[in-house]
């Protein structure tokens, strides 16, 4: 955006071909660029220059006023992670320490695509297969697998996607990963968690599998479980999704997103 503005700020000047001492050659050249290399004329240069140093000023302030803003956003995402953390120590209620540790992960989930975004371009278009393989592997630790022996696989390829449809499949990601994690494996010690990300005939498939006991509970009902998946139809939803369960030799949910939704 600020390079349009600063091609219809200096558009009228015509500019020399070097740039002055003390004037920021990128923007130099993009004003260059914008109006050509006719004239020299001291007056319109001095004009340009002015004009030059002032958007840029500005575009100093702006980047300034977001590093605050993500600066401010990082301090609130840890406040509140502290707040549920002294919350759960003082809870010996098991069902509402489960929701606390479920409001973790998802406090988790977003902080994460926050923090991708910070390094993104201006487009604010992130990597969702990046994405997910730093949110499974925060997922895999946070839930112990390593030591209850379950192996957590994560497949993915690169699929560029909108911030916001980056958080809400990172959102969906979480509540399968953590339900997986959580209850397919209850009774027994060890199995495998897969998580994949793939494009197949314009839709992007994102599957999360394991070999667990199976009987994935159904959206809606009672307990952690279904509350999550229920969350994740309605997040499905948002994005014209389809979701479909599947219960051979555990339990997968697989979510089909068209890509034009992305």
């Amino acid at each position: 955006m600020w390079r349009d503005l600063l091609r219809r700020a200096v558009a009228p000047f015509p500019l020399p071909a070097a740039a002055p001492a003390g004037t920021a050659g990128s923007a130099w050249a993009l004003a260059c660029a914008a109006a050509g290399n006719g004239g020299d004329d001291e007056s319109e240069t001095a004009a340009l220059r002015a004009r030059v140093a002032a958007l840029e000023a500005e575009l100093g302030r702006a980047e300034l006023l977001l590093r605050e803003t993500n600066h401010r956003a990082k301090n609130a995402f840890a406040t509140i992670a502290s707040l549920v953390a002294i919350e759960l120590a003082d809870i010996r209620d098991p069902k509402a320490r489960e929701v606390l540790q479920l409001t973790q992960e998802r406090l988790s989930a977003v902080a994460l695509v926050h923090q991708a975004l910070q390094g993104s371009s201006e487009d604010a278009v992130l990597d969702l297969g990046a994405l997910l393989k730093r949110l499974g592997g925060a997922v895999a630790f946070s839930m112990g697998a390593e030591e209850r022996g379950i192996e957590v696989r994560i497949a993915t390829q690169p699929v560029p996607v909108e911030a916001g449809a980056a958080l809400t499949l990172a959102l969906v990601a979480n509540e399968l990963l953590t339900n997986a994690l959580k209850y397919a494996f209850t009774g027994r010690s060890g199995g495998c968690v897969e998580l994949t990300l793939r494009r197949r005939a314009g839709r992007l498939l994102l599957r999360v599998k394991d070999d667990g006991i199976g009987s994935a509970p159904a959206p809606g009902r009672r307990g952690a479980a279904g509350t999550g998946l229920t969350l994740v139809r309605r997040l499905a939803e948002q994005l014209g999704a389809r979701v479909r369960f599947g219960g051979r030799d555990g339990t997968s949910v697989t979510v089909s997103i068209p890509c034009g939704a992305l």
